[in-house]
């Protein structure tokens, strides 16, 4: 039957559907803009000593799959057992903290602006196609921090861990938690003023 949709594996091995971050079908631009950025999670375990390969991602029919990561080697997994060491003997997380607020973020902010700052309806043709061009070179060079930034994976561990060695159920200390952040909270507010 014409129109009628295919749903083929992503590909070998188990894969994911990811309706925890995706519960809707996404475009195409989106399905082929966002495996390159979750290039930092790669980046942000190896800083941290994390076992994270590189991740694989596939769209079928718009819904985004998560499947088996490109394994790492024999040598970045000695060197992943290495960073893991300092960074349980250090905090380095509060360093990515510290350069996120002062370095990156009014980067982000002021690359963002500069591209929000741009009127597409007074390009011409050509001129459109260069702002589409810096707009994806923009999101590809700046949303694989959202990835890399992994530190908050390594604080939550050890809370959690803490917790259960306090005999703290893991599980009740996150309903705590839940809401209370505030770059998660700050939507609604966004939301309240737009609405």
């Amino acid at each position: 039957m014409p129109g009628e949709l295919a749903w083929a594996p992503p590909g070998p091995g188990d894969w994911w559907l990811v309706t925890e971050h995706f519960p809707y079908p996404v475009s195409r631009l989106f399905s082929s803009l966002f495996p390159a950025s979750t290039v930092g999670w790669k980046h942000g375990g190896a800083r941290y000593g994390l076992p994270t390969g590189g991740p694989r991602w596939a769209s079928v029919n718009g819904w985004i799959y998560y499947g088996p990561q490109v394994p790492l080697t024999a040598e970045e997994l000695e060197l992943r057992e290495a960073a893991a060491t300092r960074t349980l003997s250090s905090s380095p997380w509060r360093d990515e903290v510290r350069r996120w607020h002062r370095e990156e973020r009014p980067q982000v902010v002021a690359a963002n602006r500069a591209m929000q700052a741009v009127d597409p309806a007074a390009l011409d043709d050509g001129g459109l196609d260069a702002h589409f061009a810096d707009a994806l070179h923009n999101f590809l060079r700046w949303a694989p921090l959202h990835f890399e930034h992994t530190g908050f994976d390594v604080v939550a561990g050890h809370l959690f861990s803490s917790a259960d060695a306090w005999g703290v159920d893991p599980a009740a200390l996150a309903e705590l938690l839940a809401g209370f952040s505030p770059a998660s909270s700050a939507v609604d507010a966004h939301l309240r003023a737009v609405a």
